[in-house]
């Protein structure tokens, strides 16, 4: 999960965890016999048409891990003027909200 969180652009990660409290069928031990992480077999990560098949595995053995990524602009890349100055401190002298306040009239 970590290549998820490092990785520049979208990241699709399965995540799971048995909840052992409630479920007494599904334990740890049937977790761990029927888990398999995407890492440990070559998983292609970027391939969309494989990412959407794994999602849909069910059944002896489950994927997890991360699924899919997309070389796409961070958050902070696509706006770049967010991370100028806060916002608290951004001018508005130059805001004209006439545009704004006529389409809701």
């Amino acid at each position: 999960m970590a290549k998820a969180i490092r990785h520049k652009g979208f990241s699709l990660v399965d995540i799971g965890q048995p909840c052992v409290t409630f479920n007494h069928v599904n334990t740890w031990k049937w977790w761990n016999d029927h888990v398999y992480t995407l890492d440990e077999t070559g998983h292609d990560r970027f391939d969309y048409e494989l990412a959407l098949k794994k999602a849909q595995e069910a059944g002896d053995k489950i994927p997890i891990g991360v699924l899919y990524e997309a070389e796409k602009p961070t958050f902070d890349d696509a706006y770049r003027s967010l991370n100028a100055e806060t916002l608290a401190h951004a001018p508005i002298d130059n805001v004209d909200v006439n545009k704004l306040m006529e389409r809701h009239l």
